[in-house]
């Protein structure tokens, strides 16, 4: 198994008209990262698990009612296999559900768990505040690498989570490293909404060709679904294999 390295791999995250995050299914020509350039960037410190591939290629793979031709309808199948996602009780998948803030917390862990050498950081100072963790969720946030997830994200109770949020978080995750603009680039037409210590991350993933613009913005606030963070994900790990 080659071991990538991950300085950028970080995210084909949060973009509506990128191969991950796109409201409408995939923008042509975007469906897949540049493998060269990402190996190029990254460095070699991210790599796939021994034990997570054999578990996927054991599992079988569904195909939710809710995600027959729907734009994600093959990441989402093989998320499942990866383990990252689940579906409800109903049987579905809900692909354009919008993510929570601890649902995205339990599919990074989920994703983590099929990675090695990830950074999950510290959090100097920051606490979990149990009461907005839904009860469901106490026990699973309580081990390490979830519980470390959330005290870098800060997001871990049932408000849905928006594009920067999850970007900045899965940048940190592996181990990106923030890039200063040049005096007075203007990469995306809403850069001034981005907070200035997230946007390094957000343009290291742009020059990195992980992300793209929906019609040269970026939409910080934008909710994520579903179906668009299973897609990133499972472009970030296709790309390690």
């Amino acid at each position: 198994m080659k071991r990538l390295l991950v300085y950028v791999l970080m995210m084909g995250l949060l973009l509506p008209g990128s191969a991950v995050l796109a409201a409408n299914g995939p923008d042509p020509g975007q469906g897949d990262m540049d493998r060269t350039r990402l190996r190029t960037m990254l460095q070699d410190q991210v790599f796939l698990d021994e034990a997570a591939i054999i578990r996927q290629r054991d599992r079988d793979r569904i195909s939710f009612p809710d995600t027959v031709n729907h734009w994600a309808q093959s990441h989402i199948a093989n998320a499942f296999g990866w383990g990252l996602v689940a579906g409800y009780p109903d049987g579905n998948f809900g692909p354009e559900r919008y993510v929570s803030g601890i649902e995205a917390v339990i599919i990074l862990d989920n994703f983590a768990r099929c990675l090695n050498g990830l950074n999950l950081g510290t959090a100097s100072g920051a606490t979990i505040n149990w009461e907005q963790v839904p009860v469901w969720a106490r026990t699973r946030l309580q081990e390490s690498t979830a519980m470390q997830i959330a005290l870098q994200s800060q997001f871990y109770g049932e408000a849905q989570v928006n594009r920067l949020q999850v970007a900045t978080t899965l940048a940190k995750m592996l181990g990106l490293q923030p890039l200063e603009p040049d005096a007075g680039q203007l990469v995306f037409q809403d850069q001034n909404r981005i907070p200035s210590e997230q946007l390094g991350y957000i343009l290291a993933l742009k020059n990195a060709g992980i992300i793209a613009g929906n019609g040269g913005n970026f939409e910080p606030m934008r909710l994520v679904t579903r179906a668009e963070i299973t897609t990133m994900l499972m472009q970030i790990i296709d790309n390690l294999d």
